[in-house]
């Protein structure tokens, strides 16, 4: 006989598997892209969400909106919207090496919501039968 959670998901369609699939996958994805040094781990993200992060830091941290701490301010990020979205994300009071992780986990959220809205809301209520 068939578990009652085996059943339904041969029942639900494509969509939902595949965000069960997603949802451990991207979360070993952020792991694994991380690195450790000095016995802590930094979380990182890509090429201009990192370059969108230093500028934001920066930012914050008064030295206006520049890549390096000095000279004068040039704009060398591609993305405004990414740069001004992580400036509260550095104003937080959390390590350096924790900042990325909550971009990553802010994104993994929104495109799983994007792709898998109503898929994703069925899949969660498969998980709690």
């Amino acid at each position: 006989m068939k578990s009652k959670w085996l059943k339904a998901a041969i029942d639900i369609d494509r969509p939902v598997l595949i965000f069960l699939f997603f949802l451990p996958w991207s979360v070993w994805f952020i792991y694994r892209t991380s690195f450790t040094i000095d016995d802590i781990r930094y979380f990182r993200l890509f090429d201009d969400a990192m370059i969108s992060m230093a500028y934001a830091k920066n930012l914050v941290n008064g030295y206006g909106l520049n890549w390096a701490r000095f000279g004068e301010p040039v704009e060398g990020f591609t993305t405004p919207l990414w740069t001004f979205l992580m400036i509260p994300v550095n104003a937080l009071p959390v390590g350096l090496n924790y900042k990325s992780l909550f971009i990553a986990s802010i994104t993994l959220v929104r495109e799983a919501h994007h792709r898998f809205n109503d898929d994703a809301l069925r899949a969660l209520k498969l998980l709690k039968q």
